[in-house]
């Protein structure tokens, strides 16, 4: 017996009960218009690779999926890698550290290679060793995670270095890689520097949820599916329109961090003292709080003024005019 079967055999009722909904919830990969676009993009990707390397001038291709934070892009490219049988296993996956420097994005893909990294060694060596064990390994793919962690805070020479090493892979004839490239939007302005790098890229960008148009999916696809189908309680009539605003407004209509709220909100629900079956606007204003720690009056689902506050800036925080009391 391993160690979580062990826990969960000690859990009583009530925690089994908990773990059970915790299951449904997060067992459930949520689909949308945009998954269908994306595996068709990574799909044109695969082809268009294949198709070059069988020609006379073998080079790679390169795919970026960008947007902000929590809009899932990681789920979305692992379900889309998935789907094209056989691009797993030809697929390198790394994410770039934070900070990162050019050499530290090359140590980082010799380590998942498996490479020993014991002994330190100067950058262009580091990529001569990249080159050369991406080949060994059979790797035609390579999905770089967080790109804009190699990106933050660079010079225009260091992206000039970090751009020609890039290039320099999709061309090498004797063993050309294509790209997939996730990340913020500023990876769409890295591609756009190089010609040589842009039209050999295609982008899929993953845009925020936005009210009013945004209000159908919200509505059926999120709401409907994770509170009735999978939490199996009663909705009623909290779908409304107004409600459906503030949920966009308060997660800056990021797709996951949405379903990531609506889920806390029915764990919330749940545990409620009066929990009748039903999930009330008070469980997504305590979620909400439990996340921000913020007060009443800055809570999106509490304030009449809701429309008014800006989410970053709801966070509690100490007022400094108390801080000398």
């Amino acid at each position: 017996m391993d160690d979580l079967e062990h826990l969960i055999n000690a859990m009583d009722s009530a925690r089994h009960q908990r773990f059970d909904l915790y299951r449904r919830l997060y067992g459930r990969y949520i689909t949308t218009l945009r998954d269908k676009t994306l595996s068709g993009e990574v799909k044109r990707w695969v082809d268009g690779t294949i198709a070059s390397l069988s020609g006379a001038h073998p080079e790679g291709r390169i795919l970026a999926v960008i947007g902000a934070s929590g809009t899932g892009k990681t789920w979305a490219i692992e379900r889309a890698i998935d789907s094209v049988p056989g691009l797993k296993e030809a697929t390198l996956c790394v994410t770039a550290p934070r900070p990162c420097t050019l050499k530290q994005l090359g140590r980082t893909i010799l380590k998942e290679m498996g490479y020993d990294l014991r002994r330190d060694i100067y950058e262009h060596l580091v990529w001569e060793r990249v080159r050369d064990h991406l080949e060994a390994n059979g790797v035609r793919f390579l999905w770089v995670d967080e790109l804009q962690h190699t990106l933050d805070g660079k010079g225009e020479t260091q992206v000039a270095a970090i751009s020609d090493t890039f290039k320099n892979l999709v061309q090498r004839r004797s063993w050309p890689v294509s790209f997939l490239l996730a990340g913020l939007p500023v990876v769409s302005s890295f591609l756009g520097r190089d010609r040589q790098i842009e039209r050999r890229s295609r982008t899929v960008e993953f845009g925020p949820l936005v009210f009013p148009g945004s209000a159908g999916l919200i509505r059926t696809a999120l709401l409907t599916t994770i509170v009735e189908a999978d939490a199996g309680m009663r909705l009623g009539d909290l779908a409304t329109d107004e409600f459906i605003h503030r949920l966009c407004h308060a997660t800056g209509g990021a797709l996951g961090i949405v379903i990531d709220l609506i889920r806390s909100a029915v764990l919330q629900a749940a545990e409620r003292p009066d929990y009748d079956g039903s999930i009330l606007v008070g469980d997504f204003a305590t979620a909400y709080a439990a996340e921000r720690s913020c007060e009443r009056s800055e809570n999106i689902f509490l304030s009449p003024r809701w429309h008014e506050i800006r989410p970053e800036n709801s966070r509690l925080r100490t007022d400094p005019a108390r801080e000398g009391n």
